[in-house]
Parts: C-alpha cells; structure tokens; sequence
C-alpha cells in the first residue's frame, strides 16, 4: 500500500497505490502527515531564525532606524542652534561697530561744522 520513500532533501514522497485511499482507513497516515507537519514546522523556523540572524529582527531593524533618525534630526538641532547663535552673535558685533562708525562720523562732522 503506501511506500514511504524516505527523506529526498529532508522531503517525504509517499506513493500511492491508483485505489482511493482515506486516512481512517490506514492510521499510518496520520502519522506521516505528523511528521511532514513537524518537519515543515522545524524547516520554517529554521529559515525564520536565519533571517533574522542575518538581517535582524524587522522590529529591533525598526527600532534602531528611528532612533538614528531621532539622533540625526537632535544633531541637525544643535547645529541649526549653534549656526544661529553664531550669526546672532557676529550681528551684534556688526550692529554695534555700525553704530560706533557711525557716532564717530556724526562727531567728525559736528566738529568740523563748530570750527
């Protein structure tokens, strides 16, 4: 009746025979559709395990990826802060050597006009 044809690849092959068989009439069936089932089961995990192994944990995968882009816009932040600082500062400087300039040229020429 059925001929298991052993592991081909870690896959069973079973034959056959041309009769209508059903699995309450031979038991051993549902023995071999265990053991395909829990083979399956060991090969999908098996994979399962592999890529992970190779290319992570999508979630963890998910998780690294925000937090470098929480720590990229956090620099893209501190530069922007400090750049602004650094204009703000050299505008103060420029305001403040404008305004010298010009109170030494308002002087320069209300001293030449009283002479």
């Amino acid at each position: 009746w059925p001929v298991l044809f052993g592991a081909m690849n870690s896959c069973y092959f079973v034959k056959f025979p041309t009769a209508i068989v059903t699995a309450m009439a031979y038991p051993a069936f549902g023995h071999i559709y265990n053991e395909m089932t829990r083979d399956m089961g060991q090969k999908l995990s098996g994979y399962y395990l592999g890529l992970q192994t190779r290319y992570g944990d999508p979630r963890i995968y998910a998780a690294q990826k925000e937090q470098m882009a929480r720590d990229e816009a956090a620099v893209a932040h501190a530069r922007s802060k400090k750049t602004a600082q650094l204009l703000e500062d050299a505008y103060q400087r420029q305001t403040v050597r404008n305004r010298e300039l010009h109170n030494t040229r308002i002087s320069n020429r209300s001293g030449q006009k009283s002479a």
